[in-house]
């Protein structure tokens, strides 16, 4: 039972703990909420452009991969017109083309299992796939024109399936001009273009062979075809060009590459344009050359395509880090100060709060002193004596000046907050201002039995200082001295040249400041554990002394006494 009571008490403990941070934690929450946002708002465009990046570079991955398909069915097509039209040797290409494009197919479906729901490829996909089965299970079955008609269907598909990719996955409308320029020739130029070739190698494969004259249709197709071939290599061989004037690096890439699609197509239209019946083994090789040529361009410009793709998507991500880095680091900058401040102003109520309570007590004592002989004197007692009378009066008047010390001092201290008060430096004699100061608190070190000894050197010169303010510094000093030591203390002050300024000393022979209390000495509260006092004097003192663009600081040793220097430039 002692146990759960002791496990509540500490549970409870906790709770009412974590709720003196609770507004803290709640600040703190929302700053980061705020944050968050602010990083999600700098980076919202950068973050569009990387994801419109990455569409792309899938979209990219799927149209390569559709491309390898592609390239085998089209010679699949050509090799199963041959076999056709009676080269049956041309039987084991065929199955390779088959292994080949199922291998494609295999690959292609992992593509569209993981993009194909983003990339709206899934029912195009499937249709080509039955129609692919269709074909291959038929294919021995048709006749030649069923056969090249079935073949140009599912080529057709595909070509499809690429111009939706390129939409739904960015690239048609991709906003760098080098990207887009090879985007265009992959996407809407090449693989028509192959297309265009592949059919005009079989229609004058089909002319060669025939033993008649050929028609006019035949003739009017292959004209029309090699039209559209031709405009679409002028239109693949500009758009290089452009991209070339655009990244000089992709030149060196893809040149040779240009360079040999350019000449292989130039001599197949030469052919063509003048057929013989003895081309047919020159037809066949030259066909091969452009389709081999212009696959090695399409696969070399995706490639490029992807890796400027990569490089832009690289920049953006580089981009996004420097931004959200920044913004944390200046967040946490500001965390920082805030906190810095959060922690300076507990600690000035703090302070306050210990001030207000010292000060009340140094003001209440004096004050129930004053009232306590007012009382008496007005009581008009006969039974007073005169002396006495006299002794509350001068009680009164003593202690009336501690208070309005006390107040004088607090006033200074605010001017000089608030740099209201500014020193009024004139010529002073440094010896007659610490002979003035000392004859200011004689009572006082009579009083304590304490002797006071002065040394001001004879190259000590004049210095234009405030000579009020400088009384106010040798006189606290001295006092504190006295104040928070034993009686018979030697307190020694001295004067001397040193460089551009004069050094004065205030040394005693006392207990000594203890080290945990050395750092606070010039606070402005510092007398937490004092039963007296407010620790105006020293902060009030440094603020004299900076004024008159000198310096303050004391040495301390336990048991042997403590020196306060301070000096004042000439």
């Amino acid at each position: 039972m002692k146990k759960i009571s002791a496990l509540s008490a500490n549970i409870k403990c906790f709770f009412n703990k974590l709720t003196k941070f609770r507004g803290f934690l709640v600040a703190g929450i929302l700053y980061v909420v705020l944050v968050i946002g602010i990083i999600h708002i700098a980076t919202w465009e950068t973050s569009r452009l990387m994801s419109f990046t990455e569409k792309e570079i899938i979209g990219i991955k799927y149209i390569h991969a559709l491309s390898h398909l592609l390239e085998d069915i089209q010679e699949r097509r050509y090799l199963m017109r041959k076999y056709l039209k009676g080269e049956k040797v041309l039987i084991e290409k065929i199955a390779l083309t088959k292994v080949r494009i199922n291998e494609h197919i295999s690959s292609i479906d992992k593509l569209d299992k993981k993009y194909g729901s983003f990339l709206r490829t899934k029912v195009g996909w499937s249709h080509i796939k039955t129609d692919w089965r269709f074909l291959k299970s038929k294919s021995f079955n048709f006749d030649i024109e069923e056969n090249y008609a079935e073949n140009t269907l599912l080529i057709e598909e595909i070509l499809s399936l690429i111009r939706c990719i390129s939409d739904t996955s960015n690239l048609i409308i991709d906003p760098d001009i080098d990207s887009y320029y090879l985007m265009d020739s992959i996407v809407l130029k090449f693989h028509q273009f192959t297309e265009k070739v592949s059919q005009l190698a079989c229609i004058n494969k089909h002319m060669l062979l025939k033993k008649s004259s050929i028609d006019l249709f035949e003739k009017q197709q292959q004209t029309l075809l090699r039209y559209q071939a031709k405009e679409l290599q002028e239109d693949i061989i500009d758009n290089l060009q452009k991209v070339f004037s655009k990244k000089p690096s992709l030149k060196r890439r893809l040149k040779v590459y240009m360079q040999d699609f350019n000449f292989s197509t130039n001599i197949f239209f030469a052919h063509i344009s003048n057929l013989k019946l003895d081309g047919k083994t020159k037809l066949s090789e030259f066909n091969y050359k452009v389709m081999y040529s212009s696959y090695n361009l399409i696969s070399a410009q995706m490639q490029s395509l992807e890796n400027l793709l990569i490089n832009r998507k690289n920049k953006y991500v580089n981009e996004i880090i420097l931004i959200t880095v920044g913004i944390l680091f200046v967040s946490a900058l500001a965390a920082y100060y805030f906190g810095m401040f959060y922690v300076q102003k507990k600690e000035a109520d703090e302070l306050r709060k210990m001030f207000l309570a010292t000060l009340a007590h140094d003001l209440k004592s004096p004050l129930i002193s004053v009232q306590k002989a007012l009382e008496l004197i007005k009581s008009r007692s006969s039974t007073i004596a005169l002396s006495e009378f006299n002794e509350y009066l001068e009680d009164i008047y003593y202690t009336n000046e501690e208070v309005l010390k006390l107040v004088v001092d607090i006033l200074s201290i605010s001017q000089y907050e608030g740099k209201e008060l500014h020193v009024e430096p004139k010529e002073c004699n440094i010896e007659d201002i610490i002979e003035n100061s000392v004859k200011i608190i004689k009572y006082i070190a009579k009083e304590k039995k304490a002797s006071i000894c002065i040394k001001v050197g004879d190259d000590v010169p004049h210095v234009q200082a405030d000579e009020t303010e400088l009384i106010r510094v040798i006189v606290n000093l001295i006092v504190n001295a006295i104040k928070h030591n034993r009686e018979n203390l030697k307190i020694s002050i001295e004067a001397q040249k040193r460089g551009k300024d004069i050094l004065v000393s205030v040394s005693d022979n006392g207990m000594g400041i203890p080290e945990n209390e050395k750092e606070l000495m010039f606070e402005k509260y510092k007398t937490a554990k004092r039963k007296v006092g407010t620790g105006l004097g020293l902060y009030l003192s440094k603020q004299i002394i900076e004024a008159h663009k000198g310096k303050i600081w004391f040495d301390s040793e336990i048991n042997k006494g403590t020196t306060f220097y301070f000096t004042l430039p000439t």
